[in-house]
């Protein structure tokens, strides 16, 4: 019986970790599709972005939401969705553009915000 339930709780976290991995993507696909001009010179018409980047992310963020919302509450799935968009986001930018004190303390104010959220 022990067995049987660890069994089901590690699929739960590799389950999990898929979705979020999934969110992932997608935030780099969408930071990507914001700055690749800036970064990379790398200038495609809107048509072009919808083409190449569209249906993966509008299937893969629509999967990873209706899991994360089936699994958790609006309030917990919206927070893991944000905190992880934001994040990346964050990473992205202090990489390619430089750090930023503003954005240090308002990743700070998030994280905070992720432990008083989580609770």
């Amino acid at each position: 019986m022990f067995y049987m339930y660890n069994i089901h709780r590690t699929t739960f976290l590799r389950s999990d970790i898929m979705y979020i991995l999934l969110i992932f993507f997608c935030a780099v696909t969408y930071w990507f599709r914001s700055n690749a001009k800036a970064v990379f010179g790398l200038d495609l018409s809107p048509f072009e972005w919808w083409l190449y980047t569209s249906l993966l992310t509008t299937y893969a963020s629509l999967n990873a939401w209706w899991y994360m919302r089936n699994t958790y509450d609006i309030w917990k799935a919206s927070l893991i969705w944000q905190v992880i968009l934001f994040s990346v986001e964050v990473s992205l930018n202090v990489y390619f553009f430089g750090a930023n004190p503003r954005m240090m303390i308002s990743l700070t104010l998030v994280f905070l915000g992720i432990c008083i959220g989580l609770t």
